[in-house]
């Protein structure tokens, strides 16, 4: 989808964005424009102009499936890339500080209130770090308000696209709540007789700013499609899928711990003595947000959605007629975030940098091609918190298993044939790496790990010892000509660890050049997935009861299923050392996170999760733990060090808002201990 972005000069939308100081400071939206670009009237003149203004309020949408532009990824404990003070390959680090205390109100990182843009000197250029919701917002209106004027322009179309803008303007109020709580809600841009005073707008406590996006979200499900069928060209707009998705987040948030009767915010009061925030628990919240569950499943099931699995996926030749599952079960659930707008993609970003940037930096060197290739960068690093949430073999935690040995986890241990399709037969490797979930082997890469696909397929080959036709991590210091993966120069790995849940087998680095990246070409990152829906069902579900149903039981078992683990009541019984653990509210609301954190890890989702619960505290501050990358044997390589330490407070699980916006507009009251 090409999105366009237009111009206007007329006096009445200068005055309507001059009103946006008062919620906002950027002055970026004050500029002079010349006399011979396209007017307001020329941006509603005919169905093409107004179609390019529909694909400038699509623009807005902040760059999901990004590292460097939002959020999502580095504001929890999935990642590492290294000390703030150093700078790795022209990589920018500003989302890093939000767990490492470096978030601040005079600057906000990731401000999305004002919107935050840096052009720079680097191969990124230009720069979001926070895109501008509330003038996403004003367009938004700018829209709904003239929509009507082409004349050329079908009803039915007319409709849709009406329908999509305010589903946008509803998200983007939703993503501005979901930074900052209770916000402004610009409901319709103002009118250009209002006074400075008047213009002067207060936030609205949250409650009501929930009720006002699901009622924008169900005025959008109306006149949205059920699905896409121009799949060639607008896959990425909205459907009543992603609508009733959203608001199913939306409920679930406004439900959860942060939101919902939580003392610390009692004293958030504007100069009007109106609290923006309910400190009284209010438990039907949850039944409200299990329902939208409900709703949104329902309606991706009957658009032909659902969880992918192995039949609905396309094997590639050289896995057909092999008789290793294994390695079929791996290339399945590495399909699920990089096949492209599969089944499981309730909504899929087609404006991110997933594959030129998330790619390139989670990316492993595995062949001695690779060992140069500028492409092949190796520095996002997934951490041992990652790592050690991945359950055992047996769909339970490596602490609670016990068949598991837990004690001697991080010592080396030599792999047999048992193995052999996961780690590299006769090398060694801790024994934290054997004996784990399928899902662990096809998310994570480690030393001395099969890493299969990049260029090479065949497993049935004669020559099955040689290095560099069967591709294995080799990551040891000291040797950068046969261990290719291990320390060196500034492309490396900082934790011992690679994401090869965010890489496609189809895709070979071993070429250099980004053009050889994605395997399946632009693949577009899923901002929503079935998985993540039936995941917050069942917590929905379990939070609504006093005591587990049956259905918070199935939904998180389909899950499981498909990752090839038994049931949790099954598992729990059989495997683990607490075997009553899924059969209390509590003990199952554990398991249901564990499991948000196994399946959706290293898409984001723990950001947003870590707050919403209100367990960021417990989970931001702690050191940061890595092999020794340094040594150059396995008795070296397997110590695990301490080299950083996260740092998160109470006041950071809500953004700031800009000082300076406090004193340009003093109805506006700062969050809570900033």
């Amino acid at each position: 989808m090409k999105f366009n972005t237009i111009k206007r000069t007329t006096k009445n939308v200068i005055i309507v964005l001059m009103a946006g100081l008062f919620v906002s400071s950027c002055s970026d939206y004050l500029d002079v424009v010349p006399d011979n670009v396209p007017t307001l009237d020329h941006a509603f003149a005919n169905r093409h102009a107004c179609e390019g203004y529909l694909f400038t309020c699509y623009s807005y949408l902040p760059a999901m499936g990004d590292f460097i532009e939002t959020p999502d990824f580095q504001g929890a404990d999935e990642f590492y890339f290294g000390e703030m003070t150093t700078v790795k390959n022209g990589l920018d680090r500003k989302m890093w500080g939000l767990t490492f205390g470096l978030q601040n109100k005079t600057n906000p990182i990731g401000n999305t209130w004002d919107g935050q843009y840096e052009e720079q000197s680097n191969q990124f250029g230009k720069v979001w770090f926070g895109q501008p919701l509330y003038k996403a917002i004003r367009d938004c209106n700018i829209f709904l308000e003239n929509v009507n004027r082409p004349y050329d322009l079908e009803e039915y179309e007319r409709k849709r696209w009406v329908a999509e803008v305010k589903f946008l303007k509803a998200f983007y109020h939703f993503y501005l709540m979901r930074m900052y709580g209770p916000i402004v809600l610009i409901k319709e841009n103002q009118p250009v007789s209002d006074t400075p005073e008047q213009m002067a707008q207060y936030r609205t406590p949250f409650d009501e700013c929930v009720q006002y996006v699901s009622n924008l979200l169900d005025e959008a499900i109306v006149d949205l499609p059920e699905k896409i069928q121009d799949r060639s060209n607008e896959m990425g707009r909205a459907t009543k899928a992603i609508a009733l998705s959203v608001k199913a987040q939306l409920l679930t948030m406004s439900a959860s711990p942060l939101f919902n009767g939580n003392p610390d915010y009692a004293n958030v009061v504007d100069n009007r003595n109106v609290h923006l925030f309910s400190i009284e628990k209010d438990d039907n919240k949850w039944k409200l947000a299990a329902d939208a569950c409900k709703a949104a499943i329902d309606a991706i099931e009957a658009a032909d959605g659902g969880l992918l699995f192995p039949e609905d996926v396309p094997m590639i030749p050289e896995l057909v007629g092999v008789e290793v599952d294994t390695l079929k079960q791996e290339y399945y659930l590495r399909a699920i975030m990089i096949s492209k707008w599969n089944k499981e993609t309730v909504w899929g970003s087609v404006k991110n940098h997933f594959v030129d940037r998330v790619q390139r930096y989670t990316s492993c060197k595995v062949s001695a091609k690779e060992a140069s290739q500028v492409w092949v960068s190796q520095l996002f690093s997934p951490t041992f918190d990652v790592v050690e949430a991945y359950y055992t073999k047996n769909g339970v935690p490596m602490e609670e298993d016990r068949e598991f040995d837990y004690q001697h986890r991080y010592e080396p241990r030599l792999a047999t044939s048992e193995y052999k399709w996961y780690i590299r037969e006769g090398e060694y490797t801790a024994g934290l790496h054997f004996d784990r979930e399928l899902r662990f082997y096809a998310s994570i890469g480690f030393n001395r790990a099969i890493w299969w696909g990049n260029g090479k397929y065949d497993f049935k080959r004669k020559d099955y010892n040689n290095k560099d036709e069967v591709r294995y991590i080799r990551a040891y210091a000291g040797n950068a000509s046969t261990e290719i993966a291990g320390k060196s120069g500034e492309s490396y790995s900082f934790t011992g660890y690679w994401a090869k849940k965010l890489h496609s087998p189809l895709m070979d680095t071993s070429t250099g050049g980004s053009g050889t990246w994605g395997g399946d070409g632009r693949i577009p990152f899923p901002i929503i997935r079935v998985a993540d829906l039936y995941l917050l069902y069942a917590e929905t579900l379990n939070e609504s009861a006093s005591t587990p149903p049956d259905d918070a039981y199935k939904y998180l078992d389909l899950v499981r299923k498909r990752a090839g683990l038994k049931g949790v009541k099954e598992a729990w019984q059989k495997y683990s050392i607490y075997p009553d653990k899924p059969l209390s509210k509590e003990g199952l609301r554990e398991i249901i996170h564990r499991e948000r954190r196994i399946e959706l890890a290293m898409e984001g989702a723990r950001t947003w999760d870590l707050r919403r619960w209100k367990e960021a505290e417990n989970e931001l501050n702690k050191d940061v733990r890595t092999w020794n990358i340094d040594g150059a044997d396995k008795e070296d390589y397997y110590n695990v060090i301490s080299i950083d330490r996260r740092s998160f407070t109470r006041k950071e699980y809500l953004w700031p808002i800009k000082e300076y916006n406090l004193t340009v507009n003093k109805n506006l009251v700062q969050n809570y201990g900033w």
